[in-house]
């Protein structure tokens, strides 16, 4: 099966999820970091820090150079953290990042994001895909609980490291995945398989 087709079938992913269902995945998105549930209100507060980069996807106006692309998820996933910690929910950056990552994910899976985008796209971290790297910078053990104390932590200056490392891994992968997402979907896939057969 092609790896986008997977991911849709894998998360149930419906061809309307956007626009009409934004708020509704923003809250599936914040399931998967294993920290509760979000009501309706929250989710859609979170998705108006994602509407702008949809825009952007939408009117093909999404940087094109990874320095600029890196730093768009960066400032969203700060943004979702502010309105976690505001609103007095459990998460941060980690979640921020995972969720910015995942709706992107998702657009490429729907092939609203295609080439030469969808080699600016960044792993969406989580346990899973954080076991194939060899160094993980220790602010990243707990993964979703991530917080940064703004654009120039010590957790952001990681957080670039490890998607550097996804994108040297997916260069000498054996197998020959077009783009760091498809590996990533690959490697995700697979253990949902294997753990859930």
């Amino acid at each position: 099966m092609p790896l986008r087709a997977q991911y849709i079938e894998d998360v149930h992913l419906g061809a309307n999820t956007y626009p009409n269902n934004c708020g509704r995945r923003v809250a599936e998105i914040y399931l998967t970091a294993r920290h509760g549930g979000i009501a309706q209100p929250l989710a859609n507060l979170i998705w108006q820090h994602i509407l702008p980069i949809y825009n952007s996807v939408q009117n093909h106006t999404l940087p094109n150079q990874r320095d600029a692309y890196d730093q768009l998820v960066i400032n969203a996933a700060l943004k979702i953290q502010g309105t976690l910690q505001a609103q007095k929910r459990r998460g941060g950056f980690g979640i921020g990042q995972k969720i910015v990552n995942l709706f992107m994910k998702d657009l490429w899976a729907l092939r609203i994001i295609l080439p030469p985008h969808e080699q600016l796209l960044h792993a969406p971290l989580d346990r899973i895909v954080l076991a194939k790297l060899r160094n993980v910078p220790h602010t990243w053990n707990a993964r979703t609980k991530v917080v940064a104390n703004g654009p120039n932590a010590r957790e952001i200056a990681d957080y670039r490291s490890i998607q550097q490392q996804f994108r040297d891994f997916h260069a000498t992968c054996p197998i020959p995945f077009q783009s760091v997402i498809q590996m990533e979907q690959f490697i995700w896939h697979k253990y949902n398989e294997a753990n859930h057969a």
